[in-house]
């Protein structure tokens, strides 16, 4: 079947749901003790990114490109444990950066070479 899934139908695939109900907050988007202590030991927004990352990724089984998309009760969820404000989240600034690549292209992460020594030099 050429043509399947659709361009849309991959889209959705890979995104949020529309909506996230009580139950997927308080299941999915409560942060143990430990999750919330790994997320707290990373800088400012990064908190709030981070607890996006691994909520998303139990709740979905996969973190969606469009990290922003994160649906509005969960998000709020987050900020509340996180002591984060949503309105200047690294969820919202990630959808607006571009993706590092592996390709070698504009954007794209590259280890710096490390120069070697000259033979006897110290």
């Amino acid at each position: 079947m050429a043509g399947w899934p659709s361009a849309v139908q991959r889209h959705e695939l890979g995104s949020f749901p529309g909506h996230a109900g009580p139950e997927d907050v308080k299941r999915f988007f409560e942060l143990a003790p430990d999750d919330l202590r790994w997320a707290l030991s990373h800088r400012g927004d990064a908190r709030l990114g981070t607890g996006a990352l691994l909520c998303s990724l139990r709740w979905l089984g996969f973190v969606p490109d469009a990290l922003a998309e994160l649906p509005q009760p969960a998000l709020l969820a987050l900020c509340e444990q996180l002591e984060a404000d949503p309105t200047i989240s690294s969820c919202t600034a990630r959808g607006r950066r571009p993706a590092a690549t592996t390709r070698g292209g504009p954007g794209s992460c590259r280890v710096p070479r490390v120069r070697s020594r000259a033979a006897g030099a110290v």
